[in-house]
C-alpha cells in the first residue's frame, strides 16, 4: 500500500497527513482546514487544504467522523506515516542514562534479569511490556548434584547465556560423595558444551550405558535432567504492568486482553511480531484478533551478533511513536549487552 502512494504524494499531502496524525497522537481528536492551515503559518489557504484532504480521503488515509468534523487518519495513513513521514526522536544522553538506571539490575538468573527488565521498561513507557529470556540456541555449560540427605539431591543445569534451571531429585538408594562425582564426570564429560536443541533421549541412553550399574541409582536424576533441558529450551516470557491497560482501553476490552495474556502461547506470538528490527505493528496487522486497536512494538536483542530473545510492548492506537520506538530500540540493545556481560552478585 505504501509504495503505491508514495509517488502520489505532494510535499503538502505528506504535511497534511504527518499533521493530522500527530495531532490524533497528541488529542485523540479530529482536526480541519482551519486548524491546518494555522498550523502551517496560514501560507495556504483552508480552501486548498480541504482539497487536499479530500484527496488523502479517497486514497484512504483520513476519514472523516462526521459530516461536519475535521478528519482522523485511518490504519492506512497511520500505517504510511509510520514508514515514510514519522521522525524518530534521538535519545538525548540524560534518556539513555535513566535507561541505564533502570537496568542496573543485579542478582538472580538471567531469567530474573529480564524479567525486572520488563518491568523496568513498563514503569518508563506506561504500558504493558512482555520479555522473553534468551532463546534456547544457547549450549548446555555443565551440570551439578548438591546432595539435600542421603536419598535426595538437587539437580542444577547451567547454559551458555547464564541461564540456571534447577529441581529435586528423591532417588530409590543412598548416595555417596564417589558416585556423585562419577556420575557427573561421565554426564558432563557427555554434555557439556552440547546445544541443548541437539541433546536427545538417545544422549541419555549412551549415559545410561556408560554409567554401568550406576545408572539405576541415577535413573531418577537422569530423568529431572531430561526434563530441565526439556524446560531450558522453552524461553521464559513474562508479561509487566497490567494495569496500563486499563488506562489505554475500556474495562470490557481490558479484561478479555489481560485473559488472553495469560497464556504463554500468546505472549509467544505477539513476540514474533519482531523480524529482526524494531517493528510497529498496528490493529489489525496483528493477524490478533484479541488485541484489537491496540499497536504492538517489538525489538530483538543480540548475544554474541545473534538474535537471542525479544521484548516488546503493547500501546494504544494514540501513543507517540517518535518518542516510544527509540527507547524500546535502546532499551533492547542495552538488554543485549547487560546480559552478554552479566554475572550474579
Amino acid at each position: 500500500m505504501a509504495n503505491k502512494f508514495r509517488e502520489l504524494f505532494s510535499d503538502r499531502k505528506k504535511k497534511l497527513l504527518a499533521l493530522v496524525v500527530e495531532h490524533y497522537i497528541m488529542t485523540g481528536d479530529a482536526i480541519g482546514s482551519k486548524a491546518l492551515a494555522e498550523r502551517m503559518g496560514n501560507t495556504i489557504s483552508s480552501a486548498t487544504i480541504r482539497n487536499e484532504l479530500a484527496d488523502l480521503t479517497e486514497m484512504g488515509l483520513l476519514e472523516q467522523p462526521h459530516t461536519s468534523a475535521g478528519r482522523v487518519p485511518t490504519a492506512q495513513g497511520y500505517r504510511f506515516y509510520l514508514d515514510h513521514l514519522m521522525q524518530s526522536h534521538s535519545l538525548a544522553p540524560e534518556e539513555k542514562a535513566e535507561i541505564d538506571r533502570n537496568l542496573d539490575i543485579r542478582g538472580g538468573s538471567i531469567e530474573e534479569l529480564v524479567s525486572k527488565a520488563g518491568d523496568a521498561l513498563s514503569r518508563l513507557t506506561m504500558c504493558v511490556s512482555i520479555s522473553a529470556a534468551p532463546f534456547t540456541d544457547a549450549s548446555l555449560r555443565r551440570v551439578e548434584l548438591f546432595p539435600m540427605s542421603a536419598r535426595s539431591a538437587v539437580v542444577a543445569l547451567m547454559t551458555s547465556s547464564g541461564m540456571i534451571k534447577s529441581r529435586i531429585a528423591v532417588l530409590g538408594a543412598d548416595i555417596s560423595s564417589g558416585k556423585i562425582f562419577e556420575f557427573l564426570r561421565v554426564v558432563n564429560g557427555h554434555l557439556d558444551g552440547r546445544a541443548l536443541g541437539d541433546i536427545t533421549q538417545m544422549d541419555f541412553s549412551i549415559i545410561a550405558q556408560t554409567l554401568g550399574p550406576l545408572a539405576f541409582l541415577f535413573s531418577p536424576v537422569l530423568d529431572t535432567l531430561s526434563d530441565l533441558i526439556a524446560e531450558t529450551r522453552q524461553s521464559e516470557i513474562f508479561l509487566k504492568g497490567e494495569r496500563h491497560l486499563l488506562e489505554q482501553a475500556d474495562i470490557d476490552r481490558a479484561v478479555e486482553l489481560i485473559r488472553f495474556l495469560t497464556s504463554k502461547e500468546a505472549l509467544a506470538e505477539i513476540l514474533s511480531l519482531g523480524q529482526g528490527e524494531t517493528r510497529v505493528v498496528m490493529g489489525d496487522e496483528t493477524g490478533i484478533k484479541a488485541l484489537g486497536p491496540m499497536s504492538v512494538v517489538v525489538s530483538e536483542y543480540r548475544l554474541g551478533g545473534r538474535t537471542a530473545g525479544a521484548i516488546g510492548l503493547i500501546a494504544s492506537p494514540q501513543t507517540d511513536y517518535a518518542s516510544l520506538v527509540p527507547r524500546v530500540e535502546y532499551f533492547a540493545q542495552a538488554l543485549g549487552r547487560l546480559i552478554e556481560h552479566y554475572s550474579p552478585r
